[in-house]
């Protein structure tokens, strides 16, 4: 596309979200990790957080890196996106966290 795919989209939300399932760079479409906005924690074991509670936004290394090096705020800002909240069954299917996980956390 010759504009990010913000520019073809009314419903941000349904755009962060398939940015994410599709593991697609919400600004440029490239191949993207996934960026925790609420931060896990330096040192922290990602496999034993609860990512029901963490907005995540889909991001390609150079726009990953971009928005550690100027900040969230200041990231949000330029290019007008937000991170959203995934449903179970979709955290699950993203391998980002087990329904065994799941279940630990609720038990505890």
């Amino acid at each position: 596309m010759k504009h990010s795919g913000m520019t073809y989209q009314d419903d941000l939300d349904m755009y962060m979200y398939m940015s994410l399932k599709h593991r697609s760079c919400v600004i440029c479409g490239k191949d993207a990790q996934i960026h925790h906005i609420d931060t896990v924690g330096m040192g922290n074991d990602r496999k034993l957080v609860d990512h029901r509670r963490k907005h995540l936004i889909a991001l390609c290394d150079e726009h990953h890196e971009e928005t550690h090096r100027i900040g969230w705020p200041t990231f949000k800002s330029k290019y007008h996106v937000k991170g959203i909240l995934l449903d179970s069954q979709t955290l699950n299917q993203l391998g980002i966290m087990t329904y065994k996980r799941m279940e630990e956390i609720d038990n505890d």
